[in-house]
């Protein structure tokens, strides 16, 4: 995480259950879900949503602790089934039957779904816990089953998490990687609420609020809808959405005091206060320039690359090595991408028709907020790809030029920890309509530069 101060707190909310949109397999997967597996814990009373994917139209039932519910698998082979209300209890076996197709899942309890979610304070695993090694020795915890959601980040709500998932029983292997603050929390809850815990974990160190949150509910809240807009265009054209975003970040440049007529992303802008940056690149922190010692904030950098006409008239890709931590990246003055993520490489898609042949203008605008940060190096690194596989570096004589400021740049909707959306469409809404008690949030570190607005945020 990159921290901007030592502010942090969790709050804990219960409640009587939590939905979003229904979830579904692909076709040829298992019939349930894949949050229905053995080991999984049901939210006891009340009534419990069941889902998965059958053969369109096909009958499906749902038997688990004696109780059957029957339903359709719609058109397009999605079905949702609700048990009824259980009380706390299991091991129960879970069976699911469409046609000649069977599922059983074994191991199942009755009792309390949290989900725990947030930052790094809710990531931080037991393993790094004080008295790491005690505490992992005496976790074996029968009653308590673990289940982490894997980090993704989506533009629009996901039905299915992007890699393999598994409920585990508390043990001494499994709880080392865990949340601690979620861990703890039941393991303490458990000695007056006994009744079996299922915890989810889905967190992500360095996030703002405003990506764990839905849309619709960023949408009404205000202030949003050009940022929101701009990410259901990238679900669709991410060029168009690339270059509007740009249009925006650029309005928000040149409105700061005194950089009406400052276009740093032009080409044969002014040279003047441009600076030939290191062959190496790397951490600025380390160029040996006193401005630049211990400078978090933004730096301009520029290069050319030159190409032949037959190259220029290819499908091609910008790869930039790693930047930390921010970017915000033209080509020949149209904006093709910004990325946030610390040591993360970047690739952006070029749109046809903006390369030419002979000299191609490069800007990047790289944001740093914590410790060292920068293009990383060697000048190799970055370079164009063309759909042949050829690739081309670009001119190893960079350029960089200060930014110096309090103002911070507008980070686009579709940056993972940092945007609009996108954590609550790639690990929360995957959840579909699973039963929860209630939720542990461990947030707000990286919201503290707008704590008013965290107030309707949280809300």
């Amino acid at each position: 995480m990159k921290p901007t101060s030592w502010v942090g707190w969790m709050l804990v909310v219960a409640m009587g259950g939590c939905a979003t949109n229904a979830a579904a397999q692909e076709p040829g997967m298992a019939l349930l879900h894949p949050l229905f597996q053995d080991h999984a814990v049901l939210q006891r009373e009340q009534p419990v949503p069941v889902w998965g994917r059958a053969a369109p139209g096909a009958t499906v039932s749902v038997t688990v602790a004696g109780r059957t519910v029957s339903t359709h698998a719609a058109a397009d082979g999605r079905w949702q089934a609700t048990l009824p209300s259980m009380a706390a209890g299991g091991p129960h076996a879970m069976s699911v039957r469409a046609g000649d197709a069977t599922q059983i899942v074994h191991d199942v309890q009755i009792g309390d779904v949290w989900l725990c979610s947030g930052q790094s304070n809710m990531e931080l695993p037991v393993g790094r816990t004080l008295d790491a090694d005690s505490e992992i020795a005496s976790a074996t915890q029968p009653k308590i089953r673990l289940f982490t959601v894997p980090k993704a980040a989506a533009v629009s709500p996901q039905s299915d998490f992007p890699a393999s998932v598994a409920w585990h029983t508390a043990a001494p292997d499994t709880v080392r990687d865990f949340s601690a603050a979620c861990f703890y929390f039941a393991r303490e809850l458990q000695k007056t609420v006994d009744v079996p815990m299922g915890l989810i974990q889905a967190a992500w160190g360095g996030s703002r609020i405003e990506a764990w949150t839905s849309t619709d509910a960023l949408r009404m809240q205000g202030g949003m809808g050009p940022a929101l807009d701009v990410l259901a265009l990238s679900a669709r054209d991410p060029a168009a959405a690339n270059t509007r975003w740009g249009q925006h970040w650029q309005h928000w440049w040149t409105t700061r005091e005194g950089a009406a007529a400052d276009t740093p992303w032009q080409p044969g802008t002014d040279s003047s206060g441009w600076q030939r940056a290191p062959a190496t690149l790397g951490a600025w922190e380390r160029w040996g320039v006193p401005a630049l010692a211990g400078y978090n904030g933004m730096v301009w950098y520029r290069t050319q690359v030159t190409l032949t006409a037959a190259q220029a008239g290819k499908h091609a890709w910008l790869e930039l090595g790693p930047v930390d931590e921010t970017d915000m990246t033209w080509v020949n003055g149209v904006a093709v991408g910004s990325q946030y993520g610390a040591g993360e490489r970047r690739t952006y898609a070029l749109p046809p028709g903006l390369l030419k042949a002979g000299a191609n203008t490069v800007v990047i605008n790289v944001l740093d907020t914590y410790g060292e940060g920068g293009l990383a190096g060697p000048a190799s690194a970055h370079a164009i790809r063309l759909d042949d596989g050829t690739r081309i570096a670009l001119d190893a004589r960079w350029q960089y030029r200060m930014a110096p400021g309090v103002q911070a740049p507008p980070l686009a909707p579709w940056h993972a920890a940092t945007g609009l959306s996108t954590l609550y469409n790639g690990m929360i809404s995957p959840l579909g309509a699973y039963g929860l008690r209630g939720v542990l949030w461990y947030q707000g570190e990286s919201n503290t530069g707008d704590a008013m607005a965290y107030l309707a945020r949280l809300r």
